[in-house]
């Protein structure tokens, strides 16, 4: 999973576009599954901002180009962002946003490690 938000002046209470792409590294099809998009503060428990469906992705296959790739759009994740900070963040600290594939499980695979972007998209306000 590649993840990268739209902008880097995430702000509460204003709209946030996430591009992101997925491949199925695995050698089974994959599907329906669901990619889910969170937002989290230090070592709290993440906040479900929403979630995309996808009912199928075969094997060697992705779901979208690169992220960067020229002349090709990504798959976006559109949302807004509470006015004000979700129940239990503190508006003083940074929040990271991050996507998980199969976020529900639904999927059995044979690499349950591969499903989180872990550095290039996440960002924080």
């Amino acid at each position: 999973t590649q993840f990268l938000p739209s902008r880097h002046d995430i702000a509460w209470g204003r709209p946030v576009e996430f591009a992101f792409d997925l491949i199925n590294q695995g050698v089974g099809h994959a599907g329906p599954f669901r990619v889910g998009f969170y937002a989290q503060q230090g070592a709290g428990t993440p906040v479900l901002l929403g979630r995309s469906s996808f009912d199928f992705l075969a094997a060697g296959n992705r779901i979208a180009p690169f992220l960067g790739e020229t002349g090709v759009e990504p798959f976006k994740f559109r949302t807004r962002l509470p006015d004000q900070p979700f129940a239990g963040f503190d508006a003083t600290r940074p929040v990271t946003f991050f996507a998980v594939a199969d976020a529900f499980n639904q999927i059995t695979e044979s690499n349950e490690t591969n499903n989180a972007d872990r550095g290039l998209g996440f960002d924080t306000i």
